[in-house]
């Protein structure tokens, strides 16, 4: 059984570095506006983002009939702007909001689907948040992780799982390159692909919905503790 297509979609990727928002109108899509660096955080840029996309588009909040967002995993308080300001939007006007990994949106990024697909964010302090997808893999699906693990340890992972090459992209790969290439040569490396699109994450949005399969709910994915968090715990008495 399939759900229904949103009349009007609007999806928000601001997990990452990157900040995207994409329309899509009746499953087809509208539009895109992809910032690579906003030069200002998310919660200066995002609303003013959307409040453009949706304008020039000649459309208005109260028409929409659903949201996608990130859930990351990505930075902290970016992954916290782009929850928020998408339930900030659907909350009042009772909208469904349809949230996916970020990984997997990244995954998206390659179209072949004879290929083993690697997306790796650089989670800093030497690790990547990684998953491996591998070819004709359902919706949703990882063949290894989400995990936060340093580059060189997620690449001796999935090359145990992997039976031919293996295209790992994303910020992550581009920061840990020369390590990836030193594990092994089936590690292919495209330096064009770093971020997840918001057009991304509305196409898979709306497969899911047409296949009737069911999207993610809309908190946060940390794989592991945020930084203030771990700063606590260090200064509580042992």
């Amino acid at each position: 059984m399939t759900d229904t297509i949103p009349a009007l979609l609007l999806a928000v990727e601001a997990s990452t570095r990157a900040l995207s928002v994409a329309l899509f109108e009746n499953g087809r899509f509208g539009d895109e506006i992809f910032l690579f660096d906003p030069g200002r955080g998310h919660a200066e840029t995002l609303l003013p983002t959307l409040d453009g996309l949706l304008s020039r588009n000649g459309k208005k909040p109260g028409g929409l009939s659903a949201l996608a967002v990130t859930r990351g995993p990505g930075s902290f308080t970016s992954v916290r702007i782009g929850l928020a300001t998408t339930l900030g939007l659907a909350y009042p006007r009772r909208l469904p909001v349809h949230a996916l990994s970020t990984l997997e949106i990244l995954a998206c990024e390659i179209e072949d689907r004879d290929a083993w697909v690697l997306p790796m964010l650089d989670a800093r302090k030497g690790e990547v948040y990684a998953a491996l997808y591998r070819p004709g893999q359902p919706l949703g699906e990882a063949a290894f992780g989400p995990l936060a693990l340093s580059a060189k340890d997620v690449a001796e992972s999935v090359l145990e799982l992997a039976d031919g090459p293996i295209v790992a992209l994303g910020d992550g790969s581009l920061a840990y390159a020369e390590q990836l290439r030193g594990v092994s040569e089936r590690l292919i490396i495209p330096t064009e692909l770093q971020h997840p699109h918001a057009r991304r994450l509305g196409e898979r949005v709306l497969a899911r919905l047409a296949q009737g399969v069911p999207t993610e709910n809309a908190a946060p994915l940390y794989l592991r503790k945020p930084e203030a968090v771990v700063n606590l715990e260090k200064k509580k008495p042992g």
